[in-house]
């Protein structure tokens, strides 16, 4: 597996938090992301793969495999600027 690393920038609540994303795990159905900030880290799963394969137009489904996330809108805008950052990373690969 490539080493896939990257930064997002997430705005919430007017400040901006800079987090890095490393890809940890892919397979032919799903990818996980640990997305880190300064204190903590999550893991997210998303179906990417599968749903490329299958080339599905169907939107990407998310779940937090570990850490804690209290705030839906917070993880909300993670997984946009994940999913933002992933499309822009695919065409430049194109």
């Amino acid at each position: 597996m490539t080493r896939v690393v990257f930064n997002i920038t997430v705005n919430y609540q007017s400040q901006n938090l800079n987090l890095t994303a490393q890809l940890i795990f892919k397979n032919a159905t799903a990818e996980r992301y640990k997305v880190s900030g300064k204190n903590r880290s999550i893991t997210l799963q998303n179906n990417r793969p599968a749903l490329m394969t299958m080339n599905s137009e169907k939107g990407i489904t998310w779940k937090l495999i570990e850490g804690q996330m209290p705030n839906g809108d917070l993880m909300y805008e993670i997984i946009k600027s994940l999913e933002s950052k992933l499309m822009t990373l695919e065409k430049n690969t194109d």
